[in-house]
Parts: C-alpha cells; structure tokens; sequence
C-alpha cells in the first residue's frame, strides 16, 4: 500500500508515509493498493479518469474497475 498526498497546486502526487494522518499542505490523501510511488501514481491516473466503453474496451474497462477498488480516501 502507498499512501498519497493528491495536491491541489497542479503538481503530481506524491508519497508520504503511511502514517500521515494529514496531508502536508493543500489537498487529500489516498491509500492506493500499489507496490511503488510510481505504480500508485498510474492508478490514481486510471481511478480519475473517465469510464471507458465495457463493450468495446473490455480490457480497459476491467483496468479501470480495478482502479476504482484500489484506492481508498484517509480519513481522520
């Protein structure tokens, strides 16, 4: 698991230890179920984006789905 600071400034996420309850500055943090930074910063990626066709994209539907299982929002 990785635990992300999803920034409100425009830059990329970024890791932060799993025990930050808080984000450091602007914005939320996201547990995203990912082996690195990098990998969790491409899941968030696929999280946000816009549901792709079922039928027509089977293959990046189910990537999405998964996304959408894998990240979890921090709360206090």
């Amino acid at each position: 698991m990785v635990r992300l600071w999803i920034r409100t400034d425009g830059e990329q996420p970024k890791a932060v230890a799993e025990h930050t309850r808080r984000a450091p500055g602007p914005g939320a943090l996201v547990d995203v179920e990912a082996r690195s930074a990098e990998e969790a910063r491409a899941v968030f990626k696929l999280y946000g984006s816009e549901e792709p066709n079922r039928k027509t994209d089977r293959e990046g539907w189910l990537s999405w789905d998964e996304a959408r299982v894998s990240v979890r929002s921090v709360t206090t």
